[in-house]
């Protein structure tokens, strides 16, 4: 593919005099590295105050991507066709793979299939794996920093390529006033989220101990916040604290809205901890598997916990109860 469509480089100069429309594509399928290249987008809007950017953003991320300030229109990859046939109505100029933590072949023919003049992305051989040097797909390539950098970073560095002015290092989320309106949620209260992958998982009887905790210290009651899937842990879990409820089976900006409401927010590394952060609610976030040096949810007021040996099972209700508490 990249022999078939070699390009000769570009100066970043030159590709940024000449855009007026930009595409943005953004393909991974988790809401909190899609939220970690929301201040990079933030930055290319400040670039080009001017410019139309149009986003190409995976199903999974559409609706946090429809919340996002800086861009005029929101194409969704993964729900049908059709994708493709907006970006090309939409006419780039420019189009910018926002890749950063792996390598996306579908990003890239996206981006070639674009009708672009000019397109920005990353060298697959940078990234080690089974694809070979992509640098001849591109007019620029970003330089990221190194691997154990934070996510956030490696995608900023796409919009330093374009010398885009510094911005706010924090995530770029606006919600609709009547995003949330019918929620039935009782005084102020503490959300927790104990639902991760299963080898990944703080035990169910600590995650009790510990709302348990935190309904008797701080007087307010215990919501568990369940995704897709996720119904039947968040249920034995609200089983074993006094009066506390499940919110399940909502859409992402609801559980936005809902978290935006509550006192603080205790889960694990997940992409609803990002998305606390990006509404501004107290949080802390437990880390097993994940390394919180790349992935830690961004902002003010967060704690990260940190398994001992990386191990859930190892990490006691103490560390965890006085990290909620410090926040409050």
């Amino acid at each position: 593919l990249a022999r078939a469509a070699r390009v000769e480089p570009a100066a970043p100069a030159a590709i940024a005099a000449g855009t007026r429309r930009l595409l943005l594509i953004h393909l991974k399928d988790r809401i909190g590295d899609f939220l970690c290249a929301t201040p990079a987008i933030g930055a290319f809007r400040a670039r080009f105050p001017h410019a139309r950017i149009a986003l190409l953003a995976h199903k999974i991320a559409g609706e946090v991507a429809g919340a996002n300030p800086d861009v005029d229109e929101v194409i969704v990859y993964g729900q049908g066709a059709g994708a493709l046939r907006r970006i090309r109505n939409f006419q780039p100029d420019t189009a910018v793979v926002l890749a950063a933590a792996s390598f996306s072949l579908t990003a890239a023919v996206f981006a070639l299939a674009s009708g672009a003049r000019y397109r920005i992305g990353d060298d697959a051989a940078d990234y080690g794996g089974e694809f070979p040097s992509t640098r001849g797909l591109f007019h620029a390539v970003a330089a990221h920093p190194p691997g154990t950098a934070h996510q956030v970073d490696r995608y900023l560095s796409y919009a330093r390529l374009f010398a885009c002015p510094d911005v706010e290092r924090r995530y770029r989320l606006k919600l609709p006033s009547h995003v949330g309106a019918d929620l039935q949620v009782g005084p102020p209260f503490i959300a927790i989220q104990p639902t991760n992958t299963e080898e990944d998982s703080w035990p169910v009887a600590r995650w009790i101990a510990l709302g348990q905790a935190l309904r008797e210290k701080l007087h307010s009651p215990i919501v568990c916040v369940a995704g897709p899937g996720q119904e039947a842990r968040a249920h034995a879990v609200r089983g074993g604290i006094t009066g506390a409820t499940v919110l399940e089976r909502q859409p992402l900006m609801t559980v936005a809205a809902a978290l935006a409401r509550a006192r603080l927010f205790v889960a694990h590394d997940s992409g609803l901890a990002h998305l606390a952060a990006a509404v501004g609610t107290p949080a802390v976030t437990l880390f097993g598997l994940g390394d919180p040096a790349q992935w830690a949810p961004i902002g003010p007021n967060r704690v990260v916990v940190e398994a001992p040996e990386k191990s859930m099972d190892r990490l006691p209700v103490e560390p965890v109860l006085s990290a909620a508490l410090s926040l409050l």
